[in-house]
């Protein structure tokens, strides 16, 4: 039977999913958090073997940056021969959660953005976000209810107007046939998945160059329909599936550790 190490935070609210059955008829799986104390993580990977090792997202609880990179250090040393899910060797391979930097990658599938800071040309309809969030968090209507000494960890974004919002997974780059359908975030409702649908084609032909462009093994595309055609919203490298697993009974979990 494989092993594997998943490194997660507290709020990982899909954590349950790596324990369903198909899954633990084949792997042993280990939990720890991003606060561990990094003598004790090193102790246990000298101690045990793990065939992969899995990285979630850091940031959907508080976190220090300094005891981030502290334990990843710790885990590439002494990983042996794990294979290192999304191939994350240094702090910066978190960062593509980071909505500016994914923007400098990204920018022909992504809206317009510019940092909160700069100041730039706002226009009327737009809408601001944090930088680095997750769950539909840190986002703003009206850049006055910002705090401006927090401005250079926010952008700004001309506003769409959606006919459709889709999360579309893709395992070891394959974006698998179900899409999740999205209720997106307004000023008086929060994200919230509503379905799944077939994965449109002209979708996927949309999708597939943005999937290839990333090497995560699995990640969620936010993607909207407009009247001018599909827009990027975001990319989650680390991404919650509960909902759509109980609309589907697809484990994107499942489909990545088959593909091992």
């Amino acid at each position: 039977m494989k092993k594997i190490l998943i490194v997660t935070t507290v709020s990982d609210r899909s954590l349950p999913l790596f324990f369903v059955p198909n899954i633990k008829r084949d792997w042993l799986v280990d939990v720890i958090h991003y606060d561990t104390i990094v003598q004790e993580l090193q102790a246990m990977l000298e101690r045990e073997s793990f065939d992969a090792i899995y990285c979630r997202d850091p940031f959907n609880a508080e976190y220090d940056l300094e005891r981030l990179r502290a334990v990843l250090e710790t885990l590439i040393k002494y990983s042996k021969d794990a294979y290192i899910v999304d191939g994350i060797e240094k702090l910066d391979d978190f960062m593509i959660e980071d909505k500016w930097l994914q923007y400098q990658v990204y920018k022909d599938f992504m809206p317009n953005t510019q940092l909160l800071s700069d100041g730039l040309g706002v226009e009327r309809d737009y809408i601001v976000k944090e930088r680095i969030s997750s769950r539909g968090k840190g986002i703003y209507f009206d850049v006055g209810n910002v705090p401006q000494e927090d401005a250079a960890d926010y952008i700004i974004q001309n506003k769409l107007v959606l006919e459709k919002e889709y999360r579309v997974f893709a395992v070891r780059n394959k974006i698998l046939p179900l899409a999740g359908v999205k209720r997106s975030k307004t000023d008086n409702t929060t994200v919230k998945v509503l379905g799944v649908t077939p994965v449109p084609e002209d979708l996927i032909a949309y999708a597939q160059p943005i999937v290839d462009a990333n090497k995560g093994d699995l990640i969620g595309l936010d993607i909207a329909k407009t009247d001018s055609g599909y827009v990027l919203i975001e990319i989650n490298r680390s991404p919650l599936f509960n909902s759509y697993y109980r609309y589907s009974g697809v484990n994107p979990l499942e489909r990545l550790l088959n593909s091992l």
